[in-house]
């Protein structure tokens, strides 16, 4: 509960009971951040997430995207670049977390997501998983950068979760230890991870049928 300061385990217990925790492995989430700099919101805000999801039953990777190399195959052989991928096809689902800049997510969101191919031989990394996204601003709250990540979530064959999350003047919504502190935006990060879970649990034995597409079972048969 100290690492949690804000959550009752409780009330996280009685929203999940669907959970099978003795028959179904810990759903794998991956969750990704778009900033660099140093007191990064988003990395505050995505490390949050990863508590939470831990306390709720998930096992969790949060990529680190410093070093990671720009979109281009000549750099496909990186080792940062093999990292995210392999963390991908680990995962079942995935939390996107990018601030807006000039109304948009950032180039180092867009730079992680450019990575994550929508094909790979007859593999689709991303297809079938579900998907959460969050956003933060500086200023008033706005809805263009999850409205964009939600796009290229649906174009890389993802399930998108209903509910999402966007948390306004950032800079009032952690404390000094970057931990974000008890507010409407709090509860509601709450509720998205929880459904995001619950989405998980429920489909993710079906990512195989999900992804399976007229289209491709042409090619392979040609």
């Amino acid at each position: 509960m100290t690492d949690l300061p804000h959550v009752s385990l409780a009330a996280l217990e009685a929203g999940l009971v669907n959970r099978d925790t003795e028959n179904k492995r810990k759903p794998n989430v991956l969750l990704l951040y778009g900033s660099l700099r140093g007191g990064s919101r988003s990395r505050m805000l995505t490390l949050e997430a990863a508590r939470l999801l831990r306390a709720m039953g998930a096992a969790t990777e949060v990529f680190d995207p410093s070093d990671l190399p720009h979109a281009n195959p000549e750099f496909a052989g990186d080792p940062r670049v093999r990292e995210l991928r392999e963390l991908c096809n680990w995962s079942d689902a995935q939390v996107w977390c990018s601030p807006e800049l000039h109304g948009s997510i950032t180039g180092i969101m867009k730079s992680q997501l450019d990575w994550l191919p929508l094909e790979l031989g007859s593999q689709r990394p991303t297809a079938g998983r579900t998907l959460a996204v969050m956003q933060l601003c500086g200023g008033d709250q706005s809805y263009n950068a999850v409205n964009q990540l939600r796009l290229l979530g649906r174009w890389m064959h993802m399930i998108v979760i209903p509910s999402q999350l966007c948390v306004p003047r950032c800079d009032k919504q952690f404390d000094a230890e970057g931990r974000m502190l008890l507010s409407r935006y709090y509860d509601r990060l709450v509720d998205v991870l929880e459904e995001l879970v619950k989405f998980t649990l429920l489909l993710r034995d079906q990512r195989s049928h999900l992804a399976d597409r007229y289209s491709d079972r042409i090619r392979r048969h040609d």
